[in-house]
């Protein structure tokens, strides 16, 4: 998984979310170049989702609030909001993260070991091993999760 462009490009604080730090800023901006992308999910389960990214990924949680998380690996930047701290005019104030069943979009992040990832997923209670871990045609190693709030992730190996 990449994350974003510079730090005037940083997704700004929602109401009661924590402006980031010196140091996560220049961080920030040293990850966000052109083509950089990052990812911002919205769920009540903030704390359950930082632990399943930690776990999985590797993520380390650069900021964290009672609505808030930003996790960061060495090339990417993951943001956890609670979605009852949105503004009024957000698109997705007043509803509900996903009802189990998928969001409509499959979100691909990178892991060193799939099997090992995997074995890791499996423990994490709410989190819905979808696809187990296979090589597929394409030539990559990979599975599938859906999370409680209906977010269907695939984590990935390199090609081999």
């Amino acid at each position: 998984m990449t994350l974003s462009s510079t730090a005037a490009d940083a997704p700004k604080p929602a109401e009661g979310q924590p402006a980031t730090g010196t140091a996560t800023a220049a961080k920030s901006a040293e990850l966000r170049k052109p083509g950089f992308i990052f990812l911002q999910l919205y769920t009540r389960k903030i704390g359950d989702y930082v632990t399943f990214f930690q776990n999985v990924m590797g993520c380390q949680v650069k900021s964290r609030d009672a609505h808030f998380a930003a996790l960061e690996t060495d090339v990417a930047r993951m943001l956890i909001s609670d979605p009852d701290v949105l503004p009024p005019d957000h698109p997705f104030y007043k509803k509900l993260p996903g009802n189990g069943e998928g969001m409509g979009v499959e979100i691909g992040l990178v892991v060193a070991d799939a099997i090992k990832a995997c074995e890791i997923a499996h423990k994490q209670p709410g989190w819905t091993i979808q696809l187990e871990v296979a090589m597929r045609p394409w030539g990559v190693r990979d599975f599938r999760v859906l999370s409680p709030d209906g977010y269907f992730l695939r984590f990935t190996e390199p090609p081999h």
